[in-house]
């Protein structure tokens, strides 16, 4: 059983959309095969992602999974899928998680004027 990375399990915590088992094992089941510290498919480490490190790169990233999970592309269609309720927990539980994360750690962008 591989581990899921301690900056998931923080963000999936504070979801009240999944139990914390049915969250570890959607991720366990459908992330965690292709996207650890071993197979880095799409040079992403899923465990590498920590709590202490939480920053705008982090933040985007989750985002960026958010996105692709939303959109079918992860899983892709070879692998097995999760049943639409679950994934529609799953994303509902990441998207407040990510919500409440990006408040805490606003992104300030700085303008030029002309």
């Amino acid at each position: 059983m591989k581990t899921a990375s301690l900056f998931f399990l923080v963000l999936l915590s504070a979801c009240a959309a999944q139990s914390a088992s049915e969250r570890r094992d959607f991720f366990q089941q459908f992330c965690t095969d292709c996207h650890d510290a071993q197979t880095k498919k799409g040079n992403l480490d899923l465990e590498a992602l920590q709590a202490q490190a939480l920053n705008a790169d982090n933040l985007s990233r989750w985002v960026s999974i958010y996105d692709r999970v939303a959109a079918g592309e992860m899983p892709p269609k070879k692998k097995e899928q999760p049943a639409p309720d679950a994934r529609a927990a799953f994303l509902g539980g990441l998207r407040g998680a990510l919500i409440e994360a990006e408040a805490k750690h606003p992104v300030a962008t700085v303008r030029r004027m002309n």
